[in-house]
């Protein structure tokens, strides 16, 4: 097990939300309360001794609130045209966390990370049968 140095923040969509993400007749799929209440999200933010979520929120509401809507529709045209706090507290409720640990400290945990080892695993194996290389080996095509 390994501690994160960070506060994580859930995210869970409330009505607002649901109701723009589903105000789009472009043929997509529509955002379910059910779908909604599985698919939550986390962000890390940075670890302070005493956290208080309003502090945090008044730096990071703004990025929190950009991601959440391009996570639905990529287009900032279709955006609500003014994002505020007001309107972040009304489309979220948020929850913090304070203790972030990781049980799987080997396993990668960035995209980073899943690039590096994805890298590692491709010059070290064959593609045609997936056979280990051994490093001395020596590359042919």
């Amino acid at each position: 097990m390994s501690f994160l140095y960070r506060t994580a923040i859930t995210i869970t969509r409330k009505q607002p939300y649901l109701d723009w993400a589903n105000s789009f007749d472009d043929g997509g799929p529509k955002l379910t309360e059910q779908f909604n209440e599985d698919r939550r999200t986390i962000y890390l933010v940075p670890e302070v001794d005493r956290p208080k979520l309003p502090e945090i929120l008044d730096e990071f509401w703004q990025d929190i609130f950009e991601e959440e809507l391009a996570a639905w529709m990529e287009h900032e045209d279709d955006w609500p045209k003014l994002l505020s706090r007001e309107l972040f507290d009304t489309w979220f409720d948020v929850e913090m966390t304070d203790s972030v640990v990781d049980l799987v400290p080997d396993e990668p945990l960035t995209e980073l990370d899943i690039e590096v080892a994805d890298l590692e695993y491709a010059i070290s194996h064959c593609a045609w049968c997936d056979s280990e290389i051994e490093p001395e080996a020596g590359r042919f095509a």
